[in-house]
């Protein structure tokens, strides 16, 4: 994909320079500092470069609308970051190679939201899980469904709490709520 770098640094030389900011492709693999890169689909890195990479603090925004910000490791999202999509569902927390990895929260534009351990993209681990109709499950979670120890509590207050598989409740013990 071709780019465009633009940079603001002073190593680069004066004479490089068109109104304070350099501009051309033959840099690019070779800056290091904190710049801008317009990528021929009109996406735009905004942030720490290393050799050209994407590496430190930085700020993406893609050409459907969708926008990350935080860390990056040698061209790749690594560390903590948001990344925003244009309907505004989100996440936030830990990412290994562009992958949901590590703790974090997904919320979406629904309000539905999946809070807890994330492993290759999926809740995996122990974590929360609150849904559009109000229903609730906090336990644990293996690629991203319900499987193993957990509660789940109705909007009516009911609570079903045990062991579940496949989302499914395998030994149960049910809680009524409190007739009123």
């Amino acid at each position: 994909m071709k780019k465009k770098l633009i940079c603001e640094t002073d190593t680069v030389n004066e004479a490089d320079l068109k109104d304070g900011k350099f501009d051309g492709s033959s840099f690019i693999g070779k800056f290091t500092g904190k710049g801008q890169i317009i990528y021929e689909d009109n996406s735009v890195y905004q942030g720490d470069i290393v050799n050209g990479l994407h590496h430190g603090k930085g700020k993406m925004i893609y050409k459907d609308g969708a926008i990350y910000e935080g860390d990056w490791v040698e061209g790749k999202i690594t560390g903590k970051g948001k990344k925003t999509y244009k309907s505004g569902t989100f996440y936030e927390g830990d990412f290994v190679d562009g992958e949901l990895n590590g703790k974090g929260k997904n919320v979406n534009s629904d309000g539905t939201s999946f809070e807890g351990e994330w492993r290759d993209g999926s809740l995996h681990g122990k974590g929360k899980a609150v849904y559009e109709d109000g229903d609730t499950y906090e336990g644990d979670f293996v690629q991203g469904g319900w499987e193993g120890f957990g509660k789940k509590t109705e909007p009516d207050g009911t609570v079903i709490e045990g062991k579940w598989t496949n989302g499914r409740y395998i030994h149960e013990r049910i809680k009524q709520p409190p007739k009123k």
